[in-house]
């Protein structure tokens, strides 16, 4: 069956609202959620105690930062000024016509960057293909229909937000990188000689390229130089994109491995909270300025601390432990 589609701009199909810059001091914890412009947890950034600006049923684009990161937001929330907020016009919005948009519209961030912003002015006239019904309008019903034929099942988690511990970001303090970690570049080896797209035999240990798709797994070898349980960023091309690599991997020589240092403890659920953090600085970078190990070193990241001064491993993994979805990691 051939669909037919057709260009639209975006201010046809949607009312563009911008969001609401707050201070860090306007920030306190609550139950809110908060937009920023991330590329994870749903561009949720934190949750504050504010009234929402936006009651849910809407799509969420970066205009800065991660720009041209899409986001459906099925809760109210409160969008900061990083943040564009679309309202469908003459139709109601579900999850599944989101979906397909949202689709539609990541594969136009290519276009844009830290550099050059996805500002509203822009926004409006860029245009998205869409499938179109006999009257030349867009096809919700097919865009529905063809993200539920996907047969896609969230998974279930018992967790709930409002059970985290409070983030007091009053009380964190900042870490070099080197801090931390001993950051170190992997060892090359080649594509289609070396290492295969495919698992066979003994070539089943991954091979962990500067890639942000599938957990940065792009193959795989039948060594490893980097012990599973273990933090590795995509250093060139990737740039600061960090994984948590839970088994034994083989990291390419264009991507870096974090190795633990000063009591630094490394588990799945400190590693969460760290790649938050290490990822927010994803944007410093690009293919023409690599992420080498020195840089990343003399970075500097804002953790909780004990009493000591030293981060406060225990309560970083406490936090990510109540977090939805943290039950089935």
């Amino acid at each position: 069956m051939t669909i037919k589609t057709k260009l639209f701009k975006i201010m046809e199909l949607f009312i563009i609202h911008k969001g609401t810059r707050l201070t860090k001091d306007e920030m306190v914890d609550g139950s809110t959620n908060y937009l920023g412009a991330i590329d994870n947890n749903n561009g949720v950034r934190q949750q504050i105690d504010a009234l929402p600006k936006f009651q849910g049923n809407y799509i969420t684009v970066n205009y800065n930062g991660s720009v041209g990161e899409a986001f459906y937001q099925n809760q109210p929330f409160w969008a900061s000024d990083d943040v564009n907020v679309l309202e469908l016009k003459n139709h109601v919005l579900n999850e599944k016509i989101a979906l397909y948009i949202i689709t539609v519209i990541r594969a136009n961030r290519n276009k844009f960057s830290y550099g050059r912003k996805w500002t509203m002015e822009k926004m409006r006239e860029e245009e998205i293909l869409l499938p179109i019904d006999k009257n030349n309008s867009p096809d919700w019903n097919y865009m529905e229909k063809y993200i539920s034929d996907l047969n896609i099942v969230l998974p279930k988690t018992n967790n709930v937000s409002k059970n985290a511990p409070s983030l007091d970001l009053t009380k964190w303090k900042s870490f070099l990188v080197g801090d931390l970690f001993k950051v170190v570049r992997g060892k090359r080896i080649v594509k289609d000689v070396d290492f295969f797209n495919e698992l066979s035999g003994e070539y089943c240990i991954p091979v962990i390229t500067p890639t942000t798709k599938n957990n940065s797994i792009d193959g795989f070898y039948h060594d490893y130089n980097c012990a599973g349980n273990s933090v590795v960023c995509g250093g060139e091309a990737a740039g600061m994109f960090a994984t948590y690599q839970k088994d034994n991997c083989w990291v390419m020589d264009r991507s870096r491995i974090f190795q633990p240092k000063n009591n630094t403890i490394i588990n799945k659920y400190t590693s969460m909270f760290l790649l938050t953090l290490f990822n927010f600085n994803h944007y410093l970078f690009s293919y023409g300025r690599s992420a080498n190990p020195n840089i990343i070193e003399n970075i500097i990241i804002k953790l909780p601390v004990t009493d000591n001064d030293t981060p406060d491993w225990q309560y970083m993994e406490n936090y990510i432990k109540s977090l939805p979805y943290a039950d089935i990691i």
